[in-house]
């Protein structure tokens, strides 16, 4: 329950501060934004009365709630990506390979009332892999007038750096996670890490829409 109040709460100043920063933006993405973190609000609060209040399986929500996860975050970073010469095939293609990871899932898994695991394990592999490749990027690309520390769409894909590998390590090791039964800070271990890693990637957010609205001013 404590894991729970905490994110969605964290999740709720993020749309706040998204709603306050990003509301009069002219780039799609960063106009999307405060949008896509309005679905996530809903969707977690649904989640949350449906498994705590209900005490029902919400798995399936979240199943749902990968696929607009997958394509806004995939469309950000190709935009942000764009510039440097990416072109939108990549993107397309990436897409295809989602929507037919996350088909074979829905339609041949075993227990459908589960998380989509490998769906979840691309999403988390290839966006590592997407950072890396900006970073790659950036630092090939002629220099920029603003700062790299307060370099809005750096910051963005920082925080998406650090959210997707540590998701990624934590859903391989998911089941010894568990069986350990291990708590910190009256947490299980497995629920303490997709606490912090929520806490750090809306934290990190927050601090990227106000950089945006300050450089852009």
């Amino acid at each position: 329950m404590i894991q729970y109040t905490l994110t969605f709460l964290v999740e709720i100043a993020c749309l706040i501060t998204a709603w306050r920063y990003l509301r009069h933006e002219k780039e799609l993405h960063w106009a999307l934004q405060p949008w896509y973190l309005l679905i996530v609000v809903i969707t977690e609060g649904l989640g949350g009365y449906i498994g705590i209040v209900q005490h029902k399986n919400n798995a399936w929500l979240y199943n749902i709630f990968l696929l607009i996860e997958g394509t806004f975050i995939s469309y950000f970073i190709y935009r942000i990506c764009k510039p440097y010469g990416l072109h939108i095939r990549y993107w397309l293609l990436w897409l295809a390979l989602f929507i037919l990871f996350f088909s074979i899932e829905q339609t041949a898994v075993e227990k459908p009332a589960s998380l989509h695991f490998w769906t979840v394990i691309w999403i988390s592999a290839s966006f590592v892999v997407a950072t890396i490749y900006y970073i790659y990027l950036l630092f090939n690309a002629p220099l920029q007038p603003v700062p790299l520390r307060r370099h809005a769409s750096s910051l963005w894909m920082g925080a998406i750096s650090c959210f997707y590998f540590g998701s990624f390590v934590t859903m391989l090791l998911a089941q010894p996670l568990i069986a350990t039964q291990v708590e910190l800070a009256g947490l299980p271990l497995y629920a303490l890490v997709y606490l912090l890693l929520n806490l750090m990637l809306y934290g990190l957010w927050m601090i990227t829409f106000t950089y945006r609205y300050r450089n852009l001013r």
